[in-house]
């Protein structure tokens, strides 16, 4: 397959994409269709789109001093396979993962806490190694 230059009467093909052609021809492999040749007049449109796992929402922390019990409203995103639970001593964290939480319809989760002291909590939707961001703070 060859372009053709603008003005130009004879076909051309980039250096590249004929080292490319001739790399996988000499590998003994298919050349693939779609190894388009372009030449410096031509470019190329893309668009690309960010997509973001939503969070749980309404996070409520509750119970006496060793035990917390948090709710919260499930994620509307039906990717989530669960949510991952923070908690920190320091309000807006750092905070260190204490728990994963499954299935993504899941909306309880109790913590039993060792020690005296508040305890701040956010949540994290996840699909695989992808996680939203965190959820509302709340403490108890």
């Amino acid at each position: 397959m060859t372009a053709r230059r603008r003005g130009s009467a004879a076909p051309v093909a980039p250096a590249a994409a004929v080292l490319a052609t001739a790399l996988l021809a000499g590998l003994g492999r298919p050349v693939p269709a779609a190894l388009a040749l372009l030449t410096e007049t031509e470019t190329i449109a893309a668009t690309f789109s960010t997509e973001v796992l939503d969070p749980p929402t309404n996070l409520d922390v509750t119970g006496p001093l060793l035990v917390k019990t948090l709710t919260w409203t499930a994620t509307v995103d039906s990717r989530a396979t669960g949510y991952i639970v923070l908690r920190s001593t320091v309000s807006g964290g750092p905070y260190s993962q204490i728990a994963t939480v499954t299935p993504w319809t899941a909306t309880t989760y109790v913590d039993v806490v060792i020690g005296l002291g508040t305890r701040y909590y956010v949540l994290q939707s996840y699909y695989g190694s992808w996680t939203s961001v965190n959820s509302n703070q709340d403490s108890a």
